[in-house]
């Protein structure tokens, strides 16, 4: 997403490393064990980018995938932090990934439920 359509109040954040500390920082407990990296996150959702932004209250999650559809998902901080961490399995190696940036725990469902609600 260029820079040029990002509001005043909003920034670009690192993923993962500013989601984490997002999270730590908020009251989620820290995981035990190796956090997953950017590319950890991109093979898990089948991805080819991942994109954070965020006003300071909530995160707005952008999934890009191979075919160059993109996904966005709204997230408020308190909601990421309650989703907390979750442990997979990356190349026979354990790795903590963070709930909200997971396509298919978080994504995938939002988006269900959003075109049943209308």
């Amino acid at each position: 997403m260029p820079e040029s359509l990002i509001a005043p109040e909003e920034k670009l954040l690192k993923v993962p490393e500013n989601i984490h500390s997002i999270l730590i920082n908020n009251g989620a407990p820290p995981p035990k064990g190796e956090l997953a990296s950017l590319e950890n996150y991109l093979k898990v959702n089948g991805a080819t980018g991942l994109q954070v932004i965020s006003d300071g209250r909530i995160l707005k999650i952008v999934h890009i995938f191979p075919d160059g559809r993109q996904e966005e998902v709204l997230t408020p901080i308190p909601l990421a932090v309650k989703f907390g961490w979750v442990t997979l399995e990356v190349e026979k190696d354990q790795k903590n990934f963070a709930v909200c940036l997971l396509w298919k725990f978080h994504g995938e469902p939002c988006q269900r439920r959003s075109q049943r609600c209308g």
